[in-house]
């Protein structure tokens, strides 16, 4: 079965629904220390994660190293925020909600206030999907809307309509 999702991960670029429980979290670490050990030699792009699902962290590495793009992850906004002063970042994904004091639609309108970062294509990628909430995202900069669950080939997509791959 292992060997099954590792095909279905790889050649499929789908990451398969992960079970509630002990078993379950202990796959969603496998998958995310495998996509995490997968390195991609020198790639066209780098991308910034912000999220604080270890699931949604393994479908992003996932579907971002199947188009060779790089990634970081972060969990909180004052982490992604210290990963913005480290490096440039040619497109990033945040989630809303967040832990600590700084939430998605904050991190966007920070990110965006800064000279090196304020071209970055913003994708919000959330469970928040009223019609108040994208708006709101709008307004704090975010250049895209998405919300949880997705499926990866719409990530593709939208990634597609913001980098040349």
């Amino acid at each position: 079965i292992e060997e099954l999702d590792q095909q279905v991960i790889h050649t499929l670029r789908y990451v398969p629904a992960i079970g509630e429980g002990e078993s379950g979290k202990l796959a969603i670490h496998r998958y995310a220390t495998e996509a995490r050990s997968a390195v991609i030699e020198k790639p066209a792009y780098h991308a910034l994660v912000v999220d604080d699902s270890p699931t949604i962290q393994t479908l992003m590495r996932v579907t971002l190293h199947a188009l060779e793009i790089g990634s970081d992850i972060a969990e909180t906004g004052e982490q992604a925020l210290e990963k913005l002063h480290e490096r440039t970042y040619d497109i990033a994904f945040f989630d809303v909600v967040l832990p600590g004091n700084i939430n998605g639609y904050k991190l966007c309108k920070l990110a965006k206030s800064r000279q090196e970062s304020r071209l970055m294509p913003v994708i919000m990628l959330t469970s928040k999907d009223s019609p108040f909430d994208r708006v709101r995202g709008k307004m704090s900069g975010a250049d895209s809307y998405l919300t949880k669950p997705v499926e990866p080939s719409v990530v593709e997509a939208e990634i597609r309509t913001y980098l040349k791959l």
